[in-house]
């Protein structure tokens, strides 16, 4: 195959001896590298080289006004903004950002496409002020004022950037315009123009400027198949172009190359998600790493450029074969991670300090840790500390040891301004480069180049000066860094013209490939379809020839179908899943290519279920080995606990995990109160509170003092518990008022039934018991724990559990133990069986004894009572006697049997 660069470079050089003399222009800066290859390998003697524009670089040429940066001309308008609209009318910074790049980019756009301003202002105008009648009077008359004024405002803006010599794309595109004749009479330059395709009016212009002078000639690269069919997008600007440009309805008909029409492969492949289109498409560039020959004329096309990374993850590593050319964006570095974190936790800040979870982000940085030598013995229980506070702000009090720190000084000290606040983080990139500059680890070595970026940023917006004195605020400063830093990124290392080229799909202008992957062909992405980023409606766009989405998808038609045209091997991935905000849809284009159905193209098509590997995951057991009942006759003597059985009960494996080796699930941090702490809480309170009435009948008048102590022994037991900070809002203290109103609740039923006649005595509170049990073939178990509330109502003594959960009443009341087995619902009634159990030395003096449930969620049932069925007999027993214990001691007796038997292993319940 010959690439339309390589039949380019022919023509130019049978037309001209001296190439030195020609002026080339092509759509990219990377299209002009791929040029020169072409050019070199086909000069049979030496000669200096044509000048090699890329088209912005040419209208720079042209014009007088240098290309200013995006966020300087954002500023620029800021300030006429500011300067020009009453103070009633005038947005914050913050607002101004949320509408002004595009605004900038209309502007930029009238420019390029030679717009009478006055007039679409005018309709602008008028279409808002028919859409806004029915607002409210104060926004209807501010709305209007702003687009009234929109004139004016583009009118100042422009003579300031002119003023200064600089100006926008649009603004060099319309001065290149004006210029063009006195530049065309300084030159006597052949100029080339090679593989365009939708161009803006101005240099519509231009180019036709050029070729009515004999100062030019267009090579356009598109396909004889698209040319000729008047419906298909991909030709409609070129055939725009030959039938209006005067310069070309004189000429014949042009002749294109037939390349589309050739022998091609065609794979269309669906595959869901975006990760599996990345294991994907790196497994096919394996395959063409090995096959160095062909490495050149392959190319990976992301349609989604996130993929970047999974791909280059799924690389060998040894494979260095591979040229990238959009380069890793800072903007996902450690770095730039952290310096955002650095803005979001000074721009949450109150007087009552910085958020928890905003300084902790920053502290779980490794390098800031070594940085700051939190990884010391010492600071190590610092940071243990502060981790473990529970709470939502951090004060300088609780930061101390860092502020010991210079570096933390910079972090987490207080700024005066906007400019300041950079100062200080500018101040920072220099104390920590000096760190890295000593640390020589293999993870540093790419954090001196992300900080020289940073550094660059940081330069860029204090030598703005006066300008960012005008942006009062740090979430302004924050907007500003976020455009510069988003258009930092460090190049990758590669050989343009000798490795298989991973790049996007404006990358690939001019440029073609034997085998060409492409991914994401979904409908929403190739093409991109509809956007609202504008202050023009499509209506008034169509009027003024600026550029709406239907022209964008003539675009992406066009560098879709370019890429395939002389491809002899083309693999379409789209993602079968629905991603966010797109549809699972392929690409019309994969629609067209099945419609078109060439004899010439062999397309073939699957859908991959999945990439990654499938495995049958055997019955994980755990044998019992003579460590394990080590272990476990350890616990036999230290006790086990009704929670450290109920594990056992509902799965075997994870009593392995959790009693046997010690292990348990990561808590995440969560300043809100855990059911557990609140249950702590609750527990610690009622305890005090009911604890200076224990063996004393209950009054009605002793509950009136007990109502008004539990708000403050909650806050106590609350400290004592959680600590946290001193003042307690969000869902803390929405929790504390929720146990506040179940305890008052409870106190309410009680006081209730007193006052109907029942007597209620309190006889124990937290009873800790340590019981002996011997086993059969083991020997003596130790069961140990605490008992909430031992009472007598009536004169029936009750063993209380409370629960801050709701409770299944159904699954209070049992006929067969084994239903305990595998059913977390049970689990409280295992646990008041088993205080039942250990207290069955009662019943040498009463005849039964109740146990139940006290549920935060259900007071107004007061006691939910254990119910037992026995096999043979009609209805529930709530009472439970020696004979419901002896028959519960079998049970427990074979549950702990088996917990030792070592030809039992651990594993999960099958249910």
């Amino acid at each position: 195959m010959k690439t339309f660069l390589e039949e380019t470079v022919t023509e130019i050089i049978k037309s001209h001896s001296n190439i030195d003399e020609l002026t080339i222009v092509l759509p990219s800066r990377r299209a002009g590298v791929f040029f020169k290859d072409s050019l070199t390998a086909q000069l049979k003697v030496p000669s200096l080289a044509p000048k090699i524009f890329s088209i912005e670089e040419f209208i720079q040429e042209i014009s007088t006004l240098r290309l200013a940066p995006n966020l300087t001309v954002l500023i620029e308008f800021y300030n006429i903004y500011c300067d020009h609209t009453p103070k009633e009318y005038l947005d914050s910074f913050d607002e101004f950002t949320r509408w002004a790049p595009a605004l900038l980019k209309d502007f930029s756009d009238l420019d390029a496409y030679l717009v009478n301003v006055s007039n679409s202002f005018e309709f602008l105008n008028s279409y808002h002020e028919i859409e806004t009648f029915l607002e409210d009077e104060s926004k209807y008359i501010k709305q209007q004022f702003f687009w009234k004024t929109l004139h004016h405002y583009f009118e100042l803006y422009k003579t300031s950037l002119h003023s200064k010599g600089i100006g926008t794309l649009g603004m060099l595109f319309r001065e290149a315009v004006d210029s063009v004749e006195i530049y065309l009479q300084h030159t006597q330059a052949f100029h080339y123009f090679i593989g365009f395709n939708a161009l803006n009016t101005a240099e519509t212009n231009l180019l036709q400027s050029f070729l009515e002078a004999q100062r030019a000639k267009i090579f356009w690269d598109i396909d004889h198949f698209f040319y000729e069919d008047q419906q298909h997008a991909a030709s409609r600007f070129i055939q725009k172009h030959h039938k209006k440009w005067t310069y070309f309805r004189q000429k014949d008909k042009p002749i294109f190359p037939k390349n589309f029409e050739q022998a091609k492969n065609i794979k269309i492949v669906g595959i869901p998600k975006n990760v599996g289109q990345a294991k994907y498409a790196a497994s096919i560039l394996k395959e063409s790493l090995s096959d160095s020959k062909n490495n050149s004329k392959t190319a990976l096309v992301l349609g989604n450029e996130t993929l970047l990374i999974p791909i280059l993850s799924g690389l060998p590593q040894n494979e260095t074969n591979w040229n990238v050319t959009m380069g890793y964006p800072l903007l996902n570095s450690p770095v730039a991670s952290f310096f955002n974190h650095l803005f979001e936790m000074h721009m949450k800040a109150s007087s009552n300090g910085f958020f928890y979870q905003d300084v902790v982000r920053l502290l779980r940085f490794e390098w800031v840790q070594d940085t700051l030598k939190t990884k010391s013995k010492k600071d190590s229980s610092f940071l243990d500390y502060l981790f473990n506070s529970n709470k939502f702000f951090i004060g300088n009090e609780d930061i101390k040891p860092l502020l010991d720190h210079p570096i933390g000084v910079m972090i987490f000290s207080s700024f005066k301004s906007g400019i300041d606040f950079l100062e200080k983080m500018l101040s920072f990139t220099h104390e920590i480069q000096k760190f890295f500059k000593k640390e020589k680890r293999l993870e540093y070595e790419m954090y001196p180049t992300y900080f020289n970026l940073v550094e660059e940023a940081l330069h860029h917006l204090l030598n703005m000066g006066d300008t960012l004195k005008s942006i009062y605020t740090i979430q302004g400063v924050h907007f500003l860094w976020n455009e510069l830093i988003t258009t930092q990124s460090l190049d990758y290392m590669g050989n343009p013209m000798e490795s298989v080229q991973i790049m996007g799909m404006l990358e690939t202008r001019v440029l073609d490939f034997d085998t060409v992957i492409l991914t994401n062909v979904n409908e929403g992405i190739l093409p991109a379809g509809r956007s609202t980023q504008s202050i023009f409606p499509f209506e008034i766009k169509k009027k003024f020839g600026l550029p709406t989405f239907l022209d964008n998808d003539a675009i992406y038609t066009y560098h879709f179908y370019r890429l395939l045209q002389r491809a002899s091997n083309i693999i379409l991935l789209y993602n079968t899943e629905s991603d966010g905000l797109f549809s699972g849809e392929p690409s019309r284009f994969i629609h067209q290519l099945r419609f078109l159905g060439l004899d010439q193209h062999n397309i073939t098509e699957e859908v991959v279920s999945g990439l990654t590997k499938s495995f049958t995951l055997e019955k994980l057991e755990v044998l019992k080995s003579p460590e394990i009942i080590r272990v476990l006759n350890e616990k036999a003597q230290s006790g086990f606990s009704p929670s450290s059985l109920g594990v056992y009960l509902i799965d075997p494996l994870q009593f392995y995990k959790e009693k046997i080796l010690g292990v348990r699930e990561q808590a995440f941090f969560d300043n809100a109160l855990s059911l557990m702490e609140s249950g702590t809480i609750s527990h610690d309170a009622l305890e005090e509170l009911y604890t200076p009435y224990v063996g004393k009948p209950m009054k009605m008048e002793y509950y009136k003092d007990l109502e008004q102590q539990i708000a403050p022994l909650l806050l106590k037991h609350y400290r004592k518990v959680f600590g946290g900070d001193k003042k307690i809002f969000g869902k803390n203290l929405l929790m504390l008022n929720a146990l506040e109103q179940s305890i008052l609740k409870l106190f309410s039923t009680e006081k209730e039934k007193i006052q109907n006649g029942a007597s209620l005595i309190i006889l124990d509170l937290e009873k800790e018991f340590e019981y002996p049990l011997d086993v059969p073939g083991i020997g003596k178990i130790v069961l140990k724990g605490k008992i909430d509330r031992i009472d007598r109502f009536n004169g029936v003594f009750r063993i209380v559990d409370y629960k801050l959960g709701k409770i299944d009443v159904s699954k209070l009341k049992i006929s067969d133990w084994e239903n305990l087995k595998g059913d977390i619902k049970r689990l409280a009634l295992f646990q008041i069986l088993l205080y039942a159990y250990v207290n069955k030395e009662v019943l040498i003096d009463e005849t039964s004894i109740q146990a139940g449930i006290i549920s935060f969620k259900s007071m107004d049932q007061y006691l939910l009572p254990f119910g037992y069925k026995k096999d043979g007999k009609h209805g529930l027993s709530k009472e439970i006697n020696l004979d419901v214990l002896n028959s519960f001691e079998k049970f427990l007796v074979t549950l702990l049997q088996e917990i030792f038997d070592t030809s039992k292993p651990f594993a999960a319940l099958e249910n």
